[in-house]
């Protein structure tokens, strides 16, 4: 994942870094099924990648507090998980301009020895 701006002549050169996250969720189970429905909730630490142009730093590299509700399902022996990240907007410095941090994210998956019976 990326950050970027937007610009109106679009001829700027980015770099954006990477980013991490420590996060702790919980999930409550809708059914007992083999079909198993459930949603949740997160929260943890969001680091941030800084967004340099022509080598200067537009914003800084940070850590963010957020949250995240998610929703999904487990079948035999694949998950399937939808979740949105909420995390404050970053301000870039000496401006009104914020960079949004918050996005959706799908995660699929399957269990590798077994399944819950």
């Amino acid at each position: 994942m990326a950050r970027g701006i937007a610009t109106a002549s679009g001829n700027a050169d980015f770099s954006a870094y990477g980013n991490f996250s420590y996060t702790i969720n919980g999930q409550y189970y809708l059914s007992n099924n083999t079909f198993r429905p459930f949603i949740g909730v997160g929260v943890g630490l969001f680091g941030l990648a800084s967004v340099r142009t022509d080598n200067v730093d537009l914003v800084s590299a940070g850590t963010k507090f957020g949250f995240y509700p998610r929703i999904g399902f487990e079948a035999d022996y694949f998950a399937f998980n939808f979740e949105y990240n909420l995390i404050p907007a970053t301000k870039i410095d000496g401006t009104d301009i914020s960079i949004k941090n918050s996005y959706a994210g799908i995660k699929l998956g399957f269990f590798l020895f077994g399944r819950r019976n």
